[in-house]
Parts: structure tokens; sequence; C-alpha cells
């Protein structure tokens, strides 16, 4: 998390060494007393905006473009070869390159190229969370960078604790610049198992919160059983309170 920085009254009776007591109490008082007359601290001035690159001229920018794409080329050479870590480095040389021409429209598209083609190495390292940074900084050069989104949409699905509800969203994207049958099917896909994890957390949930009440509420010779939760037409549950002797009789 980002850090957050927080941004005497002189009483001259002729003699500069020496007060009188009286003007001690009243330096004191006035010391201590709240001030009510005091100006509104100012808001913080916004920091500035960096300053943007200049687009290199023509003949530059051909030429930075002719070098960085060298380097992608290796990247995807080794990419071929399965060896995803030389090609990662070849797309951060290409990245490395093409800096100077930051602010140069053809370039910048290029880099949001190698910039994706770089998470795609990390989605096979298996780096799932460098991939997911990589496609978003790939979508802020070129937001409707397609193989960006399906790339982050695939790393978010296979993370850890899978985050399909931003998957989804990638997908619908794609599907909006795309509406291919394809692209479809893959929203419908993970539609499906974004209501999957959601069943299975909302499970897992509950069981938590029933082996706590149980815990709580056998110190009272109860059970999480002894109520018993009916869905309600409107929505939400009612909860009614079940004697252990109805429990036993079973169905």
């Amino acid at each position: 998390m980002p850090s957050i920085e927080e941004f005497p009254n002189m009483f001259d009776d002729g003699d500069p060494g020496a007060e009188s007591s009286d003007s001690k109490q009243e330096t004191k008082e006035k010391d201590i007393a709240p001030s009510f007359d005091q100006q509104p601290e100012a808001e913080p001035e916004p920091e500035p905006e960096e300053p943007s690159i200049a687009p290199l001229e023509d003949e530059e920018a051909a030429e930075v473009l002719e070098m960085a794409n060298a380097a992608k080329a290796k990247g995807n050479e080794h990419f071929k070869l399965g060896k995803w870590a030389w090609a990662c480095d070849h797309y951060s040389e290409a990245l490395d390159i093409s800096e100077p021409g930051a602010g140069t429209p053809t370039i910048v598209a290029a880099r949001a190229v190698y910039i994706s083609n770089r998470a795609q190495c990390r989605i096979k390292m298996e780096l799932f969370e460098q991939a997911v940074a990589d496609c978003t900084e790939a979508l802020k050069l070129s937001p409707d960078n397609v193989k960006a989104l399906l790339r982050r949409a695939k790393a978010y699905e296979l993370m850890e604790t899978p985050k399909m509800i931003e998957a989804v969203d990638d997908l619908k994207r794609v599907a909006e610049l795309e509406p291919t049958p394809a692209h479809k099917r893959e929203v419908a896909r993970a539609e499906k198992s974004k209501e999957e994890q959601f069943e299975k957390q909302k499970e897992e949930m509950m069981g938590t919160l029933k082996n706590f009440g149980n815990k709580i509420l056998g110190n009272f010779g109860l059970s999480t059983d002894n109520f018993q939760m009916t869905p309600q037409d409107g929505g939400g549950y009612s909860v009614n309170f079940v004697q252990n002797q109805d429990l036993n009789k079973g169905g």
C-alpha cells in the first residue's frame, strides 16, 4: 500500500531577558487555548503530471523500431522452442530498446505487443500475477488489444485462487470487440466457472460458520441443527428453532 505523508508569542516589556508572572501566565493561557480564527489548511497541491515524451523523427523511429523488432523476433524463436525464460528476456530487451520512442504512436503500439508477448511467456512459466501486470500495462498502451485481454483472462483463471469475475469481464470485452462464436462460448464457459466458484466458496463459508456456531452452541447443549433456515419467496431466509426431540424423529 502506498504510504501517506503528513504534511512563539513574544512579549516585550522593556527587558528582553525577563517576563513578569502575569506575562508568563498570559503566555501559558494563549499557548494552550484553542484557536478559532486560524485559516483552514490548504488542500495539498496535486502532483504534477509526468512530462509527455516527444515523438521521434521518422528516420530515428524507424531505426529504433527495427532494432526492437529484431529482439522481438528472437523472442518469438525461443518461444516456439519452449524456452520461455529466454523469450521473456528478449521481449524485455525489445522494451528497453524501444523506450526512447515511448512517445511515438507506431512504437507505442509495438511496445504493447512486446509486453503482451512477455505476459504469454509468464503464463507458460506459471507467473500469473506478473502476467496479469504485463497485460494490464499492455492494455494501457492499447486498450482494445484482444490478445492482451485473452491472456489476462487466462492468467486470472489460472491463479491459485481464480479471479473469475475479472476473467469474465475481460472475455466479455473480447466478445464485444470480436463477436465470434468461439469468443461467445468462452464467455459462457467462464460464466459457468464463476458460478461454480461462487457456490463452492459459499459452501466453504457456511461450513466454517457452522463449525464456529456448533462450538458456541455446544456449551448450551445445542447445535446449528437446531436452527433450520428456509428460503423466502422475496429473498433471504427465515430461521426456525427445532427441539432436539424433533430432530431425533427423522424423516
